[in-house]
């Protein structure tokens, strides 16, 4: 009876003891499906497995455009390269940039200055694709000696490219591109752009395409 009697208690006390092993395996399991859940719903904000929210945009790039007028066709290929810098208004949803354009062409130097409202739309957190609209305020400077003008019974009739001088004009620009980023910080950007600009009594329209590295922090 005795002996049957530890029997039953020694059954309890192991039937006890792998219940409290079960549950604390359980709560254990069930910190981490929370502490994943939480990481997860904070992350989905970011758009980023880290939680990375950079608030700063830097970019270098290159290349080329080609600028016409509604009259004359196609004025000629504008090369160069800008500086770009971005601040996140709107962290993954709206930034401002400055961008400032070197191009030189046949005639001279043309320096466009845009200030635009960029909108990016996540993929996922290596690609970034974008579309923004904005202003732009347009310096161009046409050296003397690639003034083109041709002489028609001896009065002098200028084509489409201004005398020489240094013009300032306005307009409207916009952009579109992706961004492609290999870690946190570094990345490199595609871009196409558009402008129409009033400058030297003349509406010029120009189509381009950019190039480049990119840095955020």
């Amino acid at each position: 009876m005795r002996s049957q009697a530890m029997k039953a208690i020694g059954i309890l006390f192991f039937l006890g003891w792998m219940g409290m092993f079960s549950q604390a395996e359980a709560s254990e399991h069930g910190g981490e499906a929370q502490i994943t859940k939480s990481s997860a719903e904070s992350n989905h904000g970011t758009h980023d497995p880290h939680g990375y929210v950079p608030r700063f945009f830097l970019s270098a790039k290159f290349g080329s455009a080609a600028a016409f007028t509604g009259n004359d066709g196609l004025l000629g290929t504008l090369l160069g390269g800008s500086l770009s810098f971005e601040y996140a208004l709107i962290p993954h949803r709206l930034e401002l940039e400055l961008e400032f354009h070197f191009f030189e062409s046949h005639h001279g130097m043309t320096m466009p200055i845009d200030l635009i409202l960029k909108f990016p739309f996540y993929l996922n957190s290596t690609v970034v694709f974008f579309v923004g609209i904005g202003a732009t305020l347009e310096v161009e400077t046409v050296n003397p000696s690639t003034t083109e003008h041709e002489v028609t019974e001896g009065e002098v009739v200028h084509t489409s490219t201004p005398a020489a001088g240094t013009y300032v004009g306005a307009g409207a620009t916009a952009i579109a591109g992706a961004d492609i980023w290999f870690d946190k910080h570094w990345g490199f950007v595609l871009e196409v752009h558009g402008s129409a600009v009033y400058i030297a009594d003349t509406m010029v329209y120009d189509v381009g395409l950019n190039t480049g590295l990119m840095a955020r922090w």
